[in-house]
């Protein structure tokens, strides 16, 4: 009997939470002996890939061209042919982010999945605070109420995600999509994969000069909240100091801040780091303070390496991941406040275990028997 053979696609090879979580569910697909090929849109690759992974570039690049109308379209016919030719009849095809499930909606191959790794209202900006709504409503009447442009969006997406099953990264990203969308499509949850042994080999590479430091990894972006962070940590006590990992656009505004709150000696710029991991191992807690979420990989990758963590109770991810305690309202600077400074005070009060679902392995047989 022939191995079960599986491809899955991503935008890119770079170092962002859903190429990293297709990548560990690619390891996992080949601990179980299916033959997996990756395939990506565009030729940035950040991480170490497994030499067993059998890699497929088919570049958007030259198709940017092309008004967005016909994009995906003529797209699609280019990556249906090169799977046709180099690949062969697949098993099960599972599609990451946003411009690859938009081009594969466009596929006419079969067996496909689409992962949908961010809540969908707070991707698209679509303000639900101030629908007249509860958790009873039905999409129908959801949408009855949003805006003419968001009423295009969630008309455009919807007919995107009715062609395939759609597997969701978080209960909250379900939940989420299903208030918008209805029964438009089977879906299910299944996380992200983690591979824990990798995560604590690669803290392990170096150690850090610095020491006795609070780490927040992500890049500088609004979804971030670096803003209401720094603002939380001027008003902690400030006995470690704040070490941010990542870029962005919004850097150079976050280091003006940290001047005019008078905490620019007490915050740590590291920048991009291709391996972030001994500065999530070395520090004496890790914190996120995003507005959302699709899960928070960077929390499960903290408990990977029994690193203290806290978070803002954002929607979908972290309330599934961290118990209550660790637990603050999102956009509340006190309340950040004070747990930063119980964290540092006390950090091993916010140490949460690993959950050994997560592991590739785990998290790809959850895929096979969705299949």
């Amino acid at each position: 009997m022939k191995p079960l053979k599986i491809l899955i696609i991503v935008y890119s090879l770079a170092g962002s939470g859903g190429e990293i979580a297709s990548l560990a569910l690619a390891d996992g697909m080949l601990a179980l002996g299916v033959e997996t090929h990756i395939l990506y849109f565009h030729d940035s690759i950040e991480q170490d890939i497994n030499p067993n992974l059998k890699c497929h570039l088919v570049d958007i690049k030259s198709y940017r061209l092309l008004p967005k109308k016909y994009r995906y379209q003529v797209f699609a016919k280019m990556v249906d042919r090169y799977i046709k030719a180099k690949i062969g009849r697949l098993d099960l095809i599972i599609s990451n982010l946003n411009q690859c499930n938009i081009t594969m909606s466009y596929s006419k191959l079969e067996r496909q999945l689409y992962v949908i790794h961010s809540t969908f209202s707070k991707a698209h900006n679509i303000d639900i605070s101030q629908l007249a709504t509860d958790e009873n409503s039905l999409p129908s009447e959801i949408f009855e109420q949003l805006s003419y442009v968001d009423k295009n969006i969630v008309t455009y997406y919807r007919k995107i995600y009715a062609k395939h099953p759609c597997i969701c990264v978080s209960h909250g990203v379900e939940k989420d999509f299903k208030r918008f969308f209805g029964d438009i499509t089977q879906t299910q949850t299944i996380y992200n994969a983690f591979d824990q042994k990798k995560i604590e080999q690669a803290a392990m590479e170096f150690v850090p000069s610095e020491d006795n430091y609070i780490i927040h990894v992500g890049s500088f972006y609004p979804v971030k909240a670096h803003k209401y962070l720094l603002m939380a940590y001027a008003k902690s006590s400030q006995r470690y100091p704040l070490m941010l990992i990542g870029k962005g656009k919004l850097e150079a505004e976050i280091r003006a801040l940290a001047i005019s709150l008078g905490v620019e000696e007490k915050v740590i710029f590291k920048g991009y780091q291709y391996n972030p991991f001994p500065y999530i191992k070395h520090a004496q807690g890790l914190v996120l303070a995003s507005h959302y979420e699709g899960l928070g990989r960077v929390l499960v990758e903290a408990q990977a390496l029994a690193v203290p963590a806290i978070s803002t109770d954002c929607p979908s991810g972290p309330s599934e991941l961290l118990p209550s305690r660790c637990l603050v309202p999102v956009a509340d600077i006190d309340a950040l406040s004070n747990k930063l400074t119980d964290l540092m005070n006390d950090p091993k009060k916010y140490i949460s275990s690993f959950n050994s679902d997560l592991l590739p392995t785990n998290i790809a047989r959850q895929y096979l028997q969705f299949i």
